[in-house]
């Protein structure tokens, strides 16, 4: 009986040692993503945002296909708020069609892209992926509302 517990006792250890080193690593860490963030395409974009006179300044975030542009638009000019919006949703629509493109010219979005971005242009390491992400959704759908 006690040859028969002791090879069991064995045999459970050996199991044991055997599953524990099949398992992966639970601390190990991931690569660190940088976010997909076109540069070349961001700069485009603020270009022909700026080509509408009534534009003061312009803020955009790229993240994959996705293009968000925030318009500061001052005195008279935010009379025309709306035609400024399509004016600017179909240029950029024309020249980037494959992208989601979403443009405000609500102030306080504004602000919060061009800190965004500004953050992305001085430390893109810094600013994890999903992190990014949550705040252009919290942007979008502040958009909408």
């Amino acid at each position: 009986m006690k040859g028969f517990l002791s090879t069991c006792l064995i045999m459970a250890i050996l199991l044991t040692g055997c599953n524990a080193a099949e398992k992966p690593q639970g601390n190990a860490q991931k690569p660190m993503e940088l976010p997909v963030i076109d540069r070349v395409a961001l700069e485009e974009a603020k270009g022909i945002a700026k080509e509408n006179r009534r534009v003061d300044e312009v803020a955009a975030v790229t993240l994959k296909d996705e293009l968000y542009v925030g318009l500061k638009v001052t005195n008279f000019n935010r009379f025309f708020l709306r035609s400024i919006r399509k004016d600017v949703h179909g240029r950029l629509k024309d020249q980037f069609p494959k992208r989601a493109i979403h443009v405000t010219t609500d102030s306080k979005l504004f602000d919060e892209l061009s800190r965004l971005e500004g953050q992305i242009r001085e430390d893109p390491w810094g600013m994890d992926r999903e992190g990014l992400k949550r705040k252009l959704d919290k942007i979008h759908e502040d958009m909408k509302g």
